[in-house]
């Protein structure tokens, strides 16, 4: 069994922990857009930097991740437009704005809303 070694901050990236942080903001503009009868779209930007050279990793003891899924770019902006309706599908969304993220450690990575909806309470 492989051991699970905590890393030192700035050297590596959750993507459950962007799934969670994701899927949180969709559902506060949901809420908040119902607040406002005349709201119709949400539009989101979200910006993440200081990723290069972090690997991807989760700190919790029995999730492992393959080695060597290192991000190459600093960078990453992600943007969306969405109707208050679609905001339910937070999959969906979380995968659009999460996915050029998590394909700068593995540019195969199918973070699909599939995907997302099944790691976001684990």
């Amino acid at each position: 069994m492989q051991q699970h070694v905590m890393r030192e901050p700035g050297t590596w990236f959750c993507p459950f922990y962007m799934v969670r942080m994701l899927a949180e903001l969709t559902r506060h503009a949901q809420a908040f857009a119902a607040k406002f009868a005349e709201a119709e779209t949400v539009e989101f930007r979200c910006e993440w930097h200081g990723l290069a050279k972090r690997e991807v990793f989760d700190p919790r003891p029995l999730v492992h991740w393959s080695p060597g899924k290192v991000a190459q770019a600093t960078h990453r902006v992600t943007t969306g437009e969405w109707t208050v309706a679609e905001l339910a599908a937070w999959p969906r969304i979380v995968s659009m704005l999460g996915g050029p993220v998590m394909r700068l450690f593995d540019p195969s990575f199918d973070f699909a809303p599939e995907w997302v909806a099944r790691h976001k309470f684990r």
